[in-house]
């Protein structure tokens, strides 16, 4: 009879198909669990516990749950269930491979009777000797009453005796049409050891592949099983508090998986997860919340403590592995931003460093609040480390977000904290906006030389009216005295280097104006004014400077003299 169509409606109105889809699902991770585990490991005890309590409740009502067995998948009444990839290690091709043709697990099965079951399966991954016997024998010994099989007897009656006297190699001289003497009288001679060494000696190929099986089985990654099978049964469940008992053993996997830095796995399950999660999403499924929740829990401090040990220590530049890690991050939720930033100032490796911060930016995206908060921390170098961090995500945000986030920057610029300060005033330079020209002018007069410098260069990089405008505004003012000498050359060499004609004209007043319209520091002025225009390039700024050289006022011809000499110093 044919198989029917696992999406058909006829399938789908099987009674009692999803209900056998998570007996099975519960099976299969059960089956691994063993694996994976110790028999009395909380993690297996509880994933049989599940085993029983479901295929229970099945039983009671739909009856025996009675499973046809095939070489690659299971079926409950002609509709396949659960397709296992591993085909020479999955549940139902052990099975196959042994005879089995049907599974029937019937009412009254007990815990001690899967398990045994489960032990049986087990111990049949792999046939170490011809001795060891089958999947079979095992059931029938071990008087499992409430699983009962069925098998193709064809297997053990119909199948016609090897005779080996066929399979002897033919004599190099042999005519090759002869028939040899022995196959027309197998009863009449033995076969030489010579032959059945040959008979069963593994030729150079079967070796090769028995070791790539042997290798393929010891690098199998349980915990990617367990992600997997968890999925599909998170796909199909349908009780709430078996969503949150599943949901707690895939977060053990993934703490495993963390601890071995196997980040392209977890990335892996990831994606499958946000699948999961938006179509429940599209849904609006009531296990959205669990799968929120399941992502903050594993994005925040507690499940990423393994990882910050990590960033710190590590010294590894192995790009490949960094480029796998800056995946896996970006897959968290925002609130690893809280758990990762911290850890920041610390990490020593440059590649490790830099895979963080575009990760941790690229969320940042979406929600800004975690570094808005972070940048008030109380630890200067955490708060700063936020606030680099958020300078570099303002690029890529629209208008409107980034007003958002500049007041905190503003804020930043002002803090006591020198480190604090310095890191604020170096992510203002990096926006474009006429509010943060007008803020930075004031910090040529700040105290740590570094920022006098960042602030220089950010207003002498390009011709900017925001900042030639921000430059004069602070020039007008009358609150200079006679110390502030080196303040006024730097805001005038400034000027000349990002300013254009509304910078020419305010340096032309300032060069040639009456000493009471500049005040007392006019000196000062006029050598500051000289100074701009030698770097204006503007192309009447050469011609106003050889007309003052040659001015009847005494001041303004010394005015030129001590600006070209200023130059020459600089």
């Amino acid at each position: 009879m044919a198989q029917k169509d696992f999406n058909s409606q006829e399938a789908a109105e099987t009674p009692g198909l999803k209900e056998a889809e998570q007996v099975m699902a519960r099976l299969l991770l059960a089956a691994k669990n063993l694996n994976l585990y110790p028999e009395n490991h909380a993690i297996y005890k509880k994933s049989l516990q599940d085993l029983h309590d479901k295929l229970t409740s099945f039983i009671n009502k739909y009856g025996e749950f009675s499973l046809e067995v095939s070489k690659t998948h299971t079926e409950y009444q002609e509709n396949k269930l659960l397709a296992e990839n591993s085909a020479h290690q999955n549940l139902a091709y052990l099975c196959y491979r042994d005879g089995i043709q049907k599974l029937i697990f019937s009412s009254g099965v007990t815990f001690s009777e899967l398990e045994e079951f489960l032990k049986i399966i087990n111990a049949h991954q792999v046939i170490e000797d011809e001795n060891q016997g089958d999947i079979v024998t095992d059931m029938w010994e071990a008087g499992l009453f409430n699983i009962e099989y069925r098998t193709n007897e064809r297997i053990w009656q119909n199948e016609p005796l090897l005779d080996l006297s066929r399979l002897r190699p033919v004599p190099p001289d042999a005519d090759p049409g002869e028939e040899p003497a022995a196959q027309a009288a197998p009863d009449s001679a033995g076969s030489t050891p010579g032959s059945d060494i040959q008979l069963w000696e593994l030729s150079e190929q079967e070796i090769e592949e028995t070791n790539r099986m042997v290798a393929l089985e010891e690098s199998r990654n349980f915990n990617q099983d367990v992600f997997d099978v968890l999925l599909v049964i998170l796909n199909e469940q349908r009780d709430h508090r078996d969503y949150a008992q599943i949901l707690e053993i895939i977060y053990e996997c993934f703490q495993n998986e963390l601890a071995a830095r196997n980040f392209s796995r977890i990335s892996r399950f990831l994606k499958n997860f946000h699948s999961t999660r938006d179509s429940y999403s599209a849904d609006n499924h009531w296990a959205l919340s669990y799968l929120d929740d399941f992502l903050r829990m594993i994005s925040g401090p507690d499940a990423l403590s393994t990882l910050n040990d990590y960033l710190e220590k590590t010294t590894a530049e192995d790009n490949q592995q960094f480029e796998e890690l800056e995946e896996m991050i970006g897959l968290l939720s925002e609130e690893c931003i809280f758990s990762l930033t911290p850890v920041l100032p610390k990490v020593k490796s440059s590649s490790a460093r830099r895979a963080a911060l575009s990760a941790l930016s690229g969320l940042a995206r979406a929600d800004l609040r975690p570094l808005i908060y972070l940048a008030r921390h109380s630890s200067s170098a955490v708060a700063a480390e936020a606030i680099m961090l958020l300078s570099e995500t303002l690029g890529d945000l629209s208008e409107s977000r980034k007003k958002e986030a500049l007041p905190v920057l503003f804020e930043a610029s002002r803090s006591d904290e020198a480190n604090v300060r310095k890191t604020g005033v170096s992510a203002l330079t990096r926006q474009e906006d006429a509010d943060v020209y007008t803020h930075l002018a004031a910090f040529f007069s700040d105290p740590n030389p570094g920022i006098r410098k960042t602030v220089f260069k950010f207003f002498s990089r390009s011709r900017s009216p925001a900042a030639e405008a921000a430059l004069m505004e602070r020039l007008s003012r009358s609150d200079f005295n006679r110390k502030d000498t080196a303040l006024l050359k730097a805001l005038y060499r400034a000027l000349g280097n990002c300013g254009g004609s509304m910078a020419f004209d305010f340096l032309q007043s300032r060069l040639f104006s009456r000493p009471l319209r500049i005040g007392k520091l006019r000196a000062m002025h006029r050598a500051g004014a000289a100074m701009a225009l030698g770097r204006l390039q503007e192309p009447e700024a050469g011609d106003m400077l050889l007309k003052a050289s040659k001015s009847l006022w005494p001041t303004i011809r010394r005015a030129v003299r001590r600006a070209k000499e200023a130059d020459n110093e600089a």
